[in-house]
């Protein structure tokens, strides 16, 4: 079976015009789309408006990337906004935004949302919807499903910073580090049977446990359980794609979530996202950025999978599991905690030099700071004022 059956997410339709609407400079109420994507020379951006959503008001903003493969050119939003997703976004406050994949590649044609600077469309997404209607940019969730999950678990690392929430559906990973993701809460969603074999014109067929199998969901509540990451892990007993009491799960929770640009825990890790096809660098996140570094090997975390990639029978289903390993790559990591009493703790590897920004909701700007940055040594710092960032006012360089 082509790789394209297995990786397109199904969904019910809703009847659609001949010719798409095209959406104004001020978003209505409703479904619309727009050629190109913001940040984009082709590809359209969908917009959905929930019918009862008050537009006088700041409403939360709902980036969703949708799943597909090398042979699905444009996703019909159609087959997303229907169904369980549909109501839950109509008995709330978000508006959905969600762009269309970039183009495929000769290769790695169903990562498509892990390209090179594709993040970057995703921030002028969000710029293009603020300007279209009132968003709260402190209630961002961003989420994605089959390849657009894998795509959820590389660019939620890279716009962490940026985000009140995460939703990572029947998604993959490669080589990563979760630790980026300290002070944005995730929501996990993935069926346990989504390489469950099945019987189809006398054939065995199932989904490749490479592709989006369970294990890369629980390796990665392993691991957000281990570093401290505020996740909830809801595995389902359902198959491939999202199921309608998940997604009111995940929004009942989404609801009540908002950026924290202050949180107490940051760690800036360079390269960033998950491996496969291609890492980002980064140099900060939040209150923490690196300045000076000397790039050199660091370790990550990375998934390996045990088993029958394709299952047959049930009992090679239930052998599908995996290891999980260390690897290295040439980098650099920043981990900061803000202790309270005008006292930062920072580890740092391959790093010479970097910047705290400060708001008086981290510290007392009227007194001095003391870093313990370890082997790099401890100093104490007069706060110098910054100008015109909307979360910071004040700036500490070691």
């Amino acid at each position: 079976m082509k790789l394209a059956s297995f990786l397109l997410v199904v969904f019910s339709c809703i009847a659609v015009a001949e010719e798409p609407p095209r959406a104004a400079a001020r978003l209505a109420h409703g479904l619309s789309w727009d050629t190109p994507a913001p940040g984009r020379t082709e590809g359209r951006i969908y917009y959905y408006v929930p019918p009862q959503l008050d537009m006088n008001k700041p409403a939360g903003l709902f980036i969703f990337l949708h799943g597909g493969s090398s042979s699905s050119k444009e996703t019909a939003p159609q087959s997303y906004i229907s169904g369980g997703l549909k109501r839950a976004l109509d008995n709330g406050d978000f508006i959905l935004a969600m762009p269309s994949a970039p183009p495929p590649l000769k290769i790695h044609t169903g990562h498509r949302w892990n390209y090179e600077g594709t993040y970057k469309s995703i921030l002028a997404t969000i710029d293009d919807v603020a300007r279209r209607a009132n968003i709260d940019r402190d209630r961002i969730i961003f989420g994605g499903v089959s390849m657009g999950g894998y795509g959820a678990y590389h660019m939620a690392e890279l716009l962490a910073d940026r985000l009140a929430g995460i939703w990572l559906v029947a998604g993959a990973w490669t080589v990563t580090d979760f630790s980026t993701l300290h002070g944005t809460p995730v929501y996990i969603t993935h069926g346990r049977r989504d390489t469950f074999p099945s019987v189809k014109d006398g054939k065995v067929k199932s989904r490749k446990n490479s592709w989006t199998g369970v294990s890369f969901a629980r390796a990665a509540d392993k691991l957000m359980t281990q570093y401290g990451i505020e996740h909830v892990y809801d595995e389902t007993n359902g198959g491939h794609g999202m199921l309608d009491d998940a997604t009111a799960r995940f929004f009942a929770w989404a609801a009540n979530q908002r950026r924290q640009p202050y949180a107490k825990h940051v760690v800036v890790v360079s390269p960033c996202g998950t491996k496969h096809p291609v890492m980002e660098a980064v140099a900060k996140s939040r209150w923490l950025e690196a300045l000076k570094t000397e790039p050199a090997p660091i370790q990550l975390d990375k998934i390996h999978l045990k088993g029958p990639n394709v299952a047959k029978t049930e009992a090679d289903w239930r052998a599908q599991s995996f290891e999980l390993e260390k690897v290295e790559l040439p980098g650099f990591r920043l981990d900061a905690v803000n202790e309270g009493n005008n006292k930062f703790r920072v580890k740092s590897e391959h790093v010479r030099s970097f910047r705290i920004l400060l708001s008086p909701q981290m510290a007392d700007l009227t007194k001095p700071i003391t870093v313990d940055a370890g082997p790099l040594g401890v100093k104490i710092l007069s706060p110098q004022p910054l100008k015109n960032h909307p979360d910071y006012t004040a700036q500490i360089i070691f």
